[in-house]
């Protein structure tokens, strides 16, 4: 789940002034400000409001809401709208990662340590595997259907996290 979060995340951060060629330089750029200061905000909103919600469907929905705010943001033909639908990417973004590190804590209490580790060094995978593999799909496929890719990581996000909730296999030997 974290590796196709991080790697939606840092593909659209990484692509989303190029996406947004066709608009002025101050535009893209300032729309990329918005989509951080989205994620910020989503960020410091679940830190205050986290504890409200169940953990687990808290990150569900933002990472399901990315991935259609994204998709939206692609295929929408009005600049304005696409770069306030980015902006509500970030938001929606901004809880995920610290909700997926809380949801593991809870799930494996003693081993915190090792779990945040690994869910670490998933998510470099993700951010490493991803950005740049937009690079090629832009010349192949296009650079919008690279940031669809990315909205379809943050849905599988959001999918890989629906399976945490089956209960743990039963060791029968």
């Amino acid at each position: 789940a974290i590796g196709c979060y991080v790697a939606a995340e840092i593909g659209v951060s990484s692509w989303l002034v190029r996406f947004l060629g066709s608009a002025p330089l101050t535009t893209a750029t300032g729309a990329l400000s918005l989509f951080w200061l989205g994620l910020t905000l989503g960020r410091l909103m679940s830190a205050v409001l986290g504890d409200r919600f169940d953990h687990l469907r808290f990150a569900v929905i933002a990472a399901f809401v990315s991935g259609v705010a994204l998709f939206g943001a692609v295929v929408v033909p009005d600049l304005t709208v696409s770069i306030a639908l980015l902006a509500v990417v970030g938001f929606a973004f901004g809880p995920v990662y610290p909700l997926i590190m809380t949801v593991a804590g809870q799930r494996f209490p003693g081993r915190t340590a090792a779990i945040s580790g690994l869910l670490a060094g998933a998510a470099v995978v993700g951010g490493t595997l991803y950005p740049p593999a937009m690079g090629p799909l832009s010349e192949t496929v296009g650079l919008g259907a690279a940031m669809v890719g990315a909205g379809v990581l943050a849905v599988a996000s959001a999918g890989a996290l629906l399976l945490v909730r089956r209960p743990p296999a039963l060791n029968t030997a």
